[in-house]
């Protein structure tokens, strides 16, 4: 059983609803959620003009903090949210500018942003190649699971805190 539920609180069960308006759901000014059987809702991330799109199909494998400076830097503030997903999990569409980096292990991060409007949506580090990267604030949703890892600790700002329960590493784990 499928259903599509919109905060407004109507209800839809029928299938081809799905399929016609997924990807349209995203844009909504509505929060949505796409639930099924399980209890998963599917979730959506998007750039902010909504030409860049991802719909996941199974929950996160992992939620992290980085406070690398490239993170920094890439996203214009003091560190990064990420949820990492399986990738044969996660649909895209839109087209979408990839830009490499080396990271400090050495492998290439391929980063993935809306040629319109810039915002970086998701990204593939080649050292864990089964997984795509999405950035939580894309996926706009405060409900989303809180952190439970934090890595490159030692580039942390010393005001920013975290839940006593999140692991801590000073680098990387891939």
């Amino acid at each position: 059983m499928l259903r599509i539920l919109i905060r407004d609180g109507s209800l839809s069960r029928a299938a081809d609803l799905q399929r016609r308006f997924a990807l349209r759901l995203i844009s909504h000014p509505k929060k949505q959620l796409i639930e099924k059987d399980g209890g998963f809702s599917m979730a959506n991330a998007q750039c902010v003009c909504g030409a860049l799109r991802l719909v996941m199909r199974e929950p996160e494998k992992l939620v992290a903090v980085c406070h690398c400076l490239a993170c920094q830097r890439r996203t214009g503030t003091s560190f990064s949210v990420n949820a990492f997903y399986a990738a044969d999990t996660v649909e895209i569409s839109g087209a979408a500018t990839e830009f490499n980096r080396v990271a400090e292990s050495g492998r290439n991060v391929r980063m993935y942003f809306c040629p319109i409007c810039g915002s970086t949506v998701y990204w593939k580090p080649d050292a864990a190649p089964a997984m795509i990267g999405v950035a939580v604030g894309a996926l706009a949703d405060p409900d989303f699971p809180a952190p439970t890892l934090s890595i490159f600790e030692q580039s942390k700002h010393h005001w920013v805190t975290l839940a006593e329960e999140v692991k801590r590493f000073d680098a990387s784990l891939i």
